[in-house]
């Protein structure tokens, strides 16, 4: 009579010379453990077959891989919960044939699994005496009980399965150190290429998402004056709800970490009282997880990075994943604190070079308000002509600052009620080169200088002080030309009243390929008069503002005098 362990013994020794050299070889290791799952199923009759791995951070068990009946991937444990808690814990294999005799059961898996475990083997996953996580064999389909031969034979498995998980671990963390320092390498070269702000932003976190395994991810701004920090840049589903929302410090994730300084990590956002909800009730997005890390330099908070919802089975973000936002945090903040900086420097230029501007207008009563308008009537031109970026400021210097050699000129030519003699006139026709003289010096204002000193240029080449022709002009000059005869025909003077759009453009194309580039001449034309008439009105009221604010500041400073 042949004895059935004969037969067992050879199904083992086949199944195990069938498994044992891929597990040495593998580095894609979904497909081996499914692999070995359904051929321990097979060959032992089990109803369910499931791999339970530890997170990163050792908190709890999750189920990365199943076979069978039960639908566990995604469950998880905490550490120490259940049978197979308390295997991977005290790394001791169990023989359970009645699991709800035990009390250590977790009976909630059933539940969450659809499936009903009567038995079960649960066997530590083990490399160099670490505990990596289980492996579980559930229920014999003909309702026979497990036995203790079969129990080693899924240990000896369980091992080399261990061994091919463990490398496989450490070559995805080597992978992703790899990726992570290329990253960071990257952000690094990132912060030389530019200062503007937005375009920084984007390119610096455009690659975090998918380093991190994250499913949404945004940047946050401190706006101290308000005392709330702002949505710059997001990422995912819900990118447009949350771009421009505003949060109060303190409030919410993000405002916390912008306010305390201190990084905010949290696996379940759902039974989190610190989340703030509303973009899920607006867009249907579920937030599950979430890394908040502030933006730190010098002591202050800048803002916060944020990536939500890992995406891997276990769904939680890492303290790896927490240092390398930490890491690329700190690059980033410091690009975010120079490219502020940069703005406001900017801003401060911009706001001289406007009040020179309008010092000009007021010297020469019969343009005032003239070089603003020219300039925004310019800069609609160049917008047209597809002029952006560092190109587009230069081309607004240069018109905001056209006339600026008229300081030059002495106020017998300059405010000369009648018509100017050959000198005079000579006189007058010196002010593009002095302006040109006076900006060339200055290295933010070199390309504008350009502008200021063929502003008065003719396309056919019978202008001053050059007499530059055709593409050899500046195509901001040639730009500049239209818009300034468009303001000249169109405003008020002394001696006449501002004529309406139409005549203006009749003489602009009459002196199409003469006095203006034709294409300029186009572009011009291809914006609509109400277009135009509401540049004229934006700026017209700017104007009026700051002429009553200079009246009433002069008001105050004589009642002081008094």
């Amino acid at each position: 009579m042949t004895d059935p362990t004969d037969n067992w013994h050879d199904k083992e020794m086949a199944l195990f010379h069938e498994l044992s050299h891929a597990f040495y070889s593998v580095l894609d290791l979904e497909p081996l453990i499914q692999t070995v799952l359904e051929k321990m199923l097979d060959t032992l009759g089990a109803q369910s077959g499931s791999v339970w791995l530890f997170s990163e951070s050792q908190d709890r068990l999750v189920c990365r891989f199943q076979s069978g009946l039960a639908l566990l991937v995604g469950a998880t444990l905490g550490a120490g919960e259940g049978i197979s808690g308390w295997v991977a814990q005290t790394q001791t294999p169990l023989l359970i044939n009645d699991v709800t005799a035990d009390p250590r059961w977790a009976s909630r898996i059933d539940a969450e699994s659809q499936f009903t475990t009567r038995s079960l083997m649960s066997v530590p996953l083990m490399v160099r005496g670490q505990s990596l996580g289980v492996l579980n064999l559930s229920n014999k389909a003909d309702r026979s009980l497990f036995r203790q031969d079969e129990l080693a034979m899924v240990e000896v498995l369980a091992g080399l399965a261990a061994l091919a998980i463990h490398n496989v671990q450490l070559f995805e963390r080597e992978r992703r150190q790899r990726e992570q320092q290329a990253l960071l390498q990257r952000v690094g070269d990132l912060l030389h290429e530019t200062l503007d702000l937005d375009r920084l932003l984007q390119r610096v976190f455009e690659q975090v998402p998918r380093i991190l395994q994250a499913e949404a991810a945004s940047v946050w701004l401190v706006d101290d004056q308000l005392g709330m920090v702002m949505c710059r840049l997001a990422t995912g589903m819900a990118a447009s709800q949350l771009e421009h929302m505003r949060v109060p410090l303190g409030q919410g994730v993000v405002g916390l970490a912008a306010a305390t300084g201190q990084t905010v990590l949290i696996a379940d956002a759902g039974k989190d009282p610190r989340v703030f909800r509303q973009v899920d009730q607006n867009t249907g997005f579920v937030t599950r997880s979430l890394l908040t890390v502030p933006l730190l330099r010098r002591g202050r908070c800048l803002g916060a990075l944020q990536t939500v919802n890992k995406l891997t089975a276990d769904g939680a973000f890492t303290p790896s994943d927490q240092e390398l936002l930490e890491r690329l945090a700190d690059s980033a903040a410091l690009a975010i604190e120079n490219a502020q900086l940069y703005t406001d420097l900017e801003s401060s230029y911009e706001g001289t070079l406007d009040a020179l501007a309008g010092a000009l207008d007021l010297r020469d009563h019969e343009t005032q308000g003239h070089s603003r308008r020219v300039t925004e009537y310019t800069v609609e031109l160049a917008r047209q002509a597809g002029v952006n970026g560092d190109d587009m400021i230069q081309v607004r210097r240069g018109a905001l600052l056209h006339d600026i050699g008229k300081i030059g000129v002495p106020d017998r030519v300059l405010l000369k009620p009648g018509p100017l003699d050959d000198e005079e006139r000579a006189e007058m026709r010196r002010h593009p080169l002095l302006g040109y003289e006076m900006l060339v010096g200055i290295p933010f204002l070199t390309r504008a200088a350009e502008i200021v000193l063929a502003h008065q240029e003719r396309y056919d080449g019978e202008g001053y002080p050059c007499r530059l022709k055709g593409e050899d002009i500046p195509l901001g000059a040639r730009l500049f030309a239209v818009a300034d005869t468009f303001d000249a025909i169109t405003s008020d003077r002394p001696y006449r009243a501002g004529r309406p759009y139409e005549v203006a453009a009749a003489e602009i194309k009459k002196e199409s390929g003469k006095q203006f580039d034709p294409l300029a001449v186009e572009i011009f034309q291809s914006v609509s008069p109400e277009k135009w008439q509401a540049i004229r009105s934006e700026v017209n009221e700017l104007v009026e503002q700051r002429r009553l604010a200079m009246q009433s500041l002069a008001r105050a400073l004589v009642g002081e005098q008094k």
